[in-house]
């Protein structure tokens, strides 16, 4: 070996890890030796072979437990003084964070039993120098949203992906627009892939606009990545009832809270099934119309609601007054049959005469009936003849004569019928004629009759009939 060998041996002895042996002189350089857990480290390996005859010189690790090693090539063929290469890659398998380790490697020629050791030192960070070193970088995967329904739940999934060793702990993810306000909070291990859901709390009266989601992250107060999310808010016509019945004897009231749930002005509606008798027993605090819906009727109320408002209608069904009214009606036949005289007298004329125009005579009759099914006695007829008349002397047979017939100076002439029992259900007919003392025209009126008789405790009673008018009108012969 000449000096110049010499001097280049000592000098590569001192600036680098080396092992010299009788066989091959071997230094390791390093490329890369401090790594994460997630990287591979890497050296280049110097080989000379020492010894006189040409060599094939074998480089392997027996460190293949905790550490994924590949050597290239894995063997050098070398003459005497000749240097080779071999590229060393080890990527960590179960190791430990913050500690320095050294991969073995053995090299043996192949006509030498003299193994030789040498070792590559590599240092795994601790955590806490990645998170210094390295940036967050992340990859999104974010949904297209397109329209929004403000009446219904919006989900929002965003999937994350963290692309270097760094260990993200209380990222802070944030959700902002002009209606939407949403943050959550999460960790991320390196090189992790999460998947993230909002479930967006859209205000159901949010206008009808477009707008954009803003999704930020940051870590310890500082953003790093920001995204926007195009998405339209459409109109949306929607209500929702909320019913309160109450029943009691006939009467039905329906207490309603309408509410716009949509976000635009809507026409509240509220259906009362009814029929066209019973339309008008249906009664509420809003306007109404009769609407046939599907062939059925209704009362709808209506009411006109902005975005967010709501109404309180009391609609109530009351089929009482109807009650009110036939239980009034019943009262009212029973008092007419209880309170009505059983006995009634009715006035009438027949048989009217005119003499050269003029009436000359008329035939009275005077109805008497017992609408009962009781038995009357001791019945008294009175009837008043007017001044202008006298009543006939002669009376057609089977009917009642007066019992008697007096003049009055201020009254006129009274006539009296006598009674003597009037049966149930019995009906008589008092009959005479009166005769004009001169000529009448245009007109005559007969006074009431009065009927007189006592019920079985003893009281009189006393029931009048109508006024007969009578219109006289002469006709001249032409």
């Amino acid at each position: 070996m000449d000096a110049r060998w010499t001097i280049l041996i000592i000098g590569i002895l001192m600036l680098c890890p080396v092992l010299a042996a009788d066989d091959v002189l071997v230094k390791i350089y390093p490329i890369v030796d401090e790594i994460s857990e997630f990287e591979e480290a890497s050296y280049n390996i110097s080989i000379i072979n020492l010894m006189d005859t040409t060599q094939t010189i074998r480089v392997y690790s027996p460190n293949i437990d905790k550490w994924s090693i590949k050597l290239n090539p894995g063997s050098v063929r070398l003459d005497p003084q000749e240097v080779g290469y071999v590229l060393l890659r080890a990527k960590p398998k179960y190791v430990e964070k913050g500690f320095e380790y050294g991969l073995q490697l053995n090299i043996r020629a192949e006509s030498s039993d003299n193994m030789q050791k040498a070792y590559a030192y590599v240092y795994i960070k601790s955590q806490d120098q990645l998170n210094k070193e390295y940036l967050p970088v992340l990859s999104l995967d974010l949904p297209d949203i397109g329209e929004v329904d403000p009446t219904e739940d919006l989900i929002l999934t965003i999937d994350i992906e963290n692309k270097n060793v760094r260990d993200i702990k209380g990222m802070e993810i944030r959700l902002n627009s002009d209606v939407i306000s949403e943050e959550t909070k999460t960790d991320l291990a390196p090189l992790q892939k999460k998947s993230i859901q909002f479930n967006v709390d859209v205000p159901s009266f949010a206008q009808p606009m477009d707008d954009n989601i803003i999704l930020t992250f940051s870590l310890d107060n500082q953003t790093f990545l920001s995204k926007s999310l195009p998405y339209t808010i459409i109109p949306v016509a929607k209500q929702s009832l909320d019913t309160q019945t109450r029943s009691s004897f006939l009467k039905t009231e329906n207490e309603v809270l309408i509410s716009n749930a949509g976000n635009i002005k809507i026409e509240g509606i509220y259906n009362v099934p009814t029929y066209l008798l019973n339309y008008f027993l249906i009664f509420g605090n809003a306007q109404s119309r009769l609407k046939l819906i599907d062939g059925a009727l209704y009362k709808q109320y209506h009411v006109d609601l902005v975005p967010g408002s709501n109404f309180t209608l009391v609609a109530t069904v009351n089929y009482r007054p109807v009650l009110y009214i036939i239980l009034a009606a019943i009262v009212i036949i029973l008092l007419y049959y209880l309170l009505r005289s059983p006995l009634v007298i009715r006035k009438s004329v027949s048989s009217i005469k005119t003499k050269e125009g003029s009436l000359s005579e008329l035939k009275v009759l005077i109805h008497i009936k017992n609408r009962t099914n009781k038995v009357f006695e001791n019945i008294i007829v009175l009837d008043r003849i007017p001044r202008i008349t006298e009543i006939g002397k002669e009376f057609e047979i089977g009917t009642i004569k007066p019992t008697k017939i007096t003049s009055h100076e201020k009254k006129g002439t009274i006539a009296k019928w006598e009674i003597a029992s009037l049966d149930s259900y019995e009906e008589r007919v008092v009959a005479y004629k009166l005769y004009s003392n001169m000529n009448i025209l245009g007109g005559l009126t007969l006074p009431i009759s009065i009927l007189k008789f006592f019920t079985r405790k003893g009281d009189e009673k006393k029931v009048v009939s109508n006024k007969v008018k009578l219109v006289i009108q002469k006709f001249e012969k032409k």
